[in-house]
């Protein structure tokens, strides 16, 4: 079975998908005329919001040849349907889905949901999501009570941006009441300012694994460093700033004007809420009920595309054979009858 990628192999290692066999920046060589759809049974896209892709995934369907888009990360709603850059060009995530199978990290109501286009959705485990957890590195003893972390892009307009301040605003002066120690991961360097955070509590160096293993709790905006650091058995509160639905549950959430010291108090005491633990647990379970390595993404795409070309013979009868004879005869005289349903028994 052959295999085309439509983006470069680097984009592919985060899936664990770089073998020096498979063909990769698939839509620049069908471009330049190099290469050939008809050539090949499975194309393979993961970058959602080109136009140069969603061009050749439609071609490619149009031929016959078999569709499958990987999504990186966590599934996110605002990042779907919110984000300026993919707005601003009329391109919201998955919505439309063009692909024939979809592989994301997702929970089971929002493959439920994307689902509703009628194309097969799946879930997968997002090797660039859960490597870092399941890394070598040895698990140490916490150091600092929390971690206060944000995504890349925690905002997209004025007022999330205002609303994530006074609420990251709202937990510093939480912490430091409640005496707790702190670190902060916050990359954006204006929200950290206007927050209050001190340069002294930065922790931007070293991998996030890193950096929570160090920390009792993490309190975060939905990202996918929330699933990661519940994959490592850590309490997360999620941030709710927002007015869209959450994609995926932690163990608490914090809003803004909430009793937030007695929220951190139990957090550094989930000893005391097992139920809470076992909840991430499940969540993250969830999470990874797709296939877990290359090998078996890759089985689950040929498996996929054998189901959808494989014929169903069917063997008329001889009844069936004479059915242009005797079937006009039937609509007019015995069908609704007491012939037919005698007929029928």
């Amino acid at each position: 079975m052959k295999i085309l990628y439509l983006e470069s192999r680097e984009l592919y290692r985060r899936f664990g998908l770089n073998e020096s066999g498979e063909i990769f920046d698939g839509a620049l060589s069908l471009s330049l005329g190099l290469l050939s759809l008809s050539d090949f049974d499975v194309v393979v896209s993961t970058l959602y919001h080109s136009h140069s892709n969603i061009k050749w995934v439609q071609r490619a369907r149009q031929c016959g040849v078999y569709t499958v888009l990987l999504v990186d990360g966590i599934y996110e709603w605002a990042n779907c349907f919110e984000n300026p850059f993919t707005k601003k060009r009329k391109i919201y995530l998955l919505d439309p889905i063009y692909h024939d199978l979809v592989f994301l990290c997702a929970s089971s109501q929002v493959v439920g949901y994307l689902s509703l286009c009628g194309e097969d959705v799946r879930h997968m485990l997002n090797k660039s999501v859960i490597d870092r957890v399941k890394s070598d590195s040895p698990i140490t003893a916490a150091k600092v009570d929390f971690l206060v972390a944000t995504a890349n892009t925690p905002y997209f307009d004025t007022y999330e941006k205002e609303r994530l301040v006074s609420l990251l605003r709202e937990v510093r002066l939480a912490l430091e009441c409640s005496g707790f120690s702190y670190l902060c991961r916050i990359p954006d360097e204006e929200l950290r300012r206007l927050a209050g955070f001190s340069e002294e509590s930065l922790a931007l160096c070293g991998s996030f694994t890193e950096v929570v293993q160090e920390c009792s709790a993490l309190i975060s905006t939905p990202s996918s460093v929330c699933m990661q650091a519940m994959a490592l058995g850590k309490p997360v509160a999620q941030m709710c700033y927002r007015d869209v639905p959450m994609s995926f549950q932690t163990g608490w959430l914090i809003f803004g004007g909430s009793a937030m010291s007695e929220t951190l108090k139990k957090m550094i005491s989930y000893d005391d809420s097992p139920q809470r633990m076992e909840y991430q647990a499940s969540v993250v379970r969830e999470h990874m009920m797709g296939p877990e390595t290359p090998e078996m993404l890759e089985s689950a795409i040929k498996d996929a595309v054998l189901r959808r070309h494989t014929p169903q013979f069917y063997e008329p009868t001889l009844v069936d054979r004479c059915d242009f004879l005797w079937r006009p005869l039937y609509e007019r005289f015995i069908k609704g009858t007491k012939l037919s349903r005698f007929l029928r028994h």
